[in-house]
């Protein structure tokens, strides 16, 4: 379920992004409902506007909420950039396929804001933590990318956590084997998305601008709307 635009600017502009915890005191499912709130803030930050400092604020947030109980001390996460080192592990709650997938991708997703927000060791453990929502998910890193019909979606991202944890070989073959992959079923592409969108991510990671102008390039023209490759070229082509 997407948050409605308005319900966003509610939530922003109430907390004018401090002190979250001083008027929301969420129980049970609501709490998870809030933290979905906060993953769709971090996606935004990170994909749409780069701002990568707040993106990890927020991926911090949805952690947090999504556990049915917060016993984390208050202290450093009242500001805007008062990061909570200690995120607790919402995985650890979790039994149900779907939500370890949800899981798996928000983890995926706030190891790279890591990394680009220049902290490494924390998109390390992220990127693990990713990985293992999906074998505590799936029983295995194989038979997750084999069940189901979404293959390249799910190569790509296990490629991107295979970089952030220093496996830059793995990351770059599965991309590369996503040329011949069978496309995911809902794909309107005349090529693959997700491999020109991960390799651009990846060559910006590496520090290989021209590489990742050319791939982001490449994926906005396969998805004209695409914020994130538009942002993307924007910023690095200054």
């Amino acid at each position: 379920e997407r948050i409605n635009v308005e319900e966003i600017n509610v939530f922003l502009r109430e907390n004018g992004y401090l002190a979250v915890e001083t008027y929301l005191k969420p129980k049970g499912n609501e709490r998870k409902r809030i933290a979905k709130l906060f993953k769709e803030l971090a996606d935004f930050y990170l994909y749409s506007k780069r701002d990568f400092k707040k993106a990890v604020h927020f991926y911090e947030q949805c952690c947090k909420y999504w556990c049915p109980e917060d016993n984390q001390s208050k202290k450093g996460i009242l500001g805007m950039f008062g990061s909570n080192k200690t995120v607790p592990h919402p995985e650890d709650f979790e039994d149900d396929m779907e939500e370890l997938d949800e899981l798996f991708r928000i983890y995926m997703s706030f190891a790279f804001a890591c990394f680009l927000n220049s902290d490494i060791s924390r998109s390390e453990e992220f990127s693990k933590r990713s990985i293992e929502c999906i074998i505590k998910g799936y029983g295995s890193e194989e038979r997750f990318l084999t069940m189901g019909n979404q293959k390249p979606f799910r190569m790509s991202r296990i490629a991107l956590d295979s970089y952030l944890q220093g496996d830059k070989e793995k990351a770059f073959r599965l991309l590369n084997a996503l040329t011949d992959c069978t496309r995911c079923h809902y794909c309107v592409h005349a090529y693959c998305y997700e491999q020109d969108l991960f390799l651009a991510r990846i060559y910006e990671m590496e520090g290989e601008t021209k590489l990742a102008i050319e791939y982001y390039k490449k994926a906005l023209e396969s998805s004209r709307n695409d914020a994130e490759a538009y942002k993307a070229i924007k910023d690095l082509e200054k």
